[in-house]
């Protein structure tokens, strides 16, 4: 399970090799063993990465350009809602969707 975008990540948040390793408890050549591919994270090394910068584990595995989506689709919506959804007019659709966009960028601005 290669971190594909690890060094994009640490290089997006400003920091060395160094730096990344000593927030998360390992050692710099750790980190940099990472990046080149040399060795593996286990799963619970990437979930902990993934906890600490608030970014998807598919992202850090290069499944996703997404490190943490933005915004929640229609798509989204219409799944996490499915059972509510065909009782709502399309306006309250929209303001339930607003809503919840509204909450993603509430929770960013927290972190």
């Amino acid at each position: 399970m290669a971190l594909e975008n690890l060094k994009a990540l640490r290089k997006k948040l400003g920091l060395t090799q160094e730096q990344m390793a000593d927030q998360l408890g390992f050692k710099r050549y750790t980190i940099s063993d990472w990046e080149s591919g040399r060795t593996e994270p286990d799963i619970e090394s990437i979930n902990k990465i993934a906890k600490k910068y608030n970014v998807t584990t598919d992202f850090l595995l290069g499944m996703t350009d997404l490190d943490n989506p933005s915004s929640i689709t229609e798509d989204d919506f219409l799944i996490a809602f499915s059972g509510l959804s065909g009782d709502l007019t399309e306006e309250q659709k929209k303001q339930m969707l607003d809503i919840a966009n509204s909450l993603v960028v509430a929770n960013k601005v927290k972190k």
